[in-house]
């Protein structure tokens, strides 16, 4: 008894990425008809009547049966067709896997805080730099409104940044001599 792999991926409606200890395959078709092909087997179609228990399936290639005026060149030629299939169709699966769950695979290796922080990095001392919700830099001059009630610090495109309320004003200032002076960044605006 050996070890034993099996996993099916569904790509679409009715589409299927089969793959084997042994062999790859794409299925297409749903529970009463369909065609298949997997590298090992070779092509088949199949088709079933519900409720009746009859079903039919025909191998499209004779790949199991071998005639003895095969030469063993079209024996090897066919054994390396089946590993590029093989190989491409598990290239395809992986590709499928990494694109629907790459939002986990990037927040995991923190692929978006890196290219936040750099560009922060490559931002000149002179200007601020602003990183959105999004991680998007931007090195342009910054005005920033300061909330004096609640003593925030807001970028003054933040929605929270209303110059027409009584505790809010714009200021000249640099970040950091406002942190020093006791205010907190905005955790919508400044992050």
């Amino acid at each position: 008894m050996g070890l034993n792999f099996r996993k099916s991926i569904k790509v679409a409606d009715g589409v299927k990425l089969n793959i084997g200890k042994k062999s790859a395959g794409v299925s297409v078709g749903g529970k009463y008809g369909g065609v298949s092909y997997n590298t090992k087997s070779g092509a088949r179609v199949r088709a079933s009547l519900p409720g009746t228990g009859l079903s039919y399936t025909k191998s499209l290639n004779s790949v199991g049966k071998k005639s003895k005026s095969k030469s063993k060149s079209k024996s090897s030629a066919k054994k390396t067709v089946q590993t590029i299939l093989t190989v491409l169709i598990v290239l395809v699966a992986v590709i499928f896997l990494i694109h629907k769950n790459w939002d986990k695979i990037s927040d995991t290796l923190g692929l978006q805080k890196q290219a936040a922080v750099s560009a922060a990095a490559d931002s000149t001392a002179e200007t601020d730099t602003i990183v959105d919700a999004a991680g998007n830099a931007s090195g342009d001059s910054i005005i920033y409104v300061i909330n004096t009630n609640t003593k925030k610090i807001h970028v003054s495109t933040c929605s929270y940044a209303d110059t027409t309320s009584k505790n809010m004003e714009e200021t000249d200032k640099s970040l950091e001599e406002l942190l020093g002076e006791g205010y907190e960044k905005c955790s919508r605006c400044l992050k």
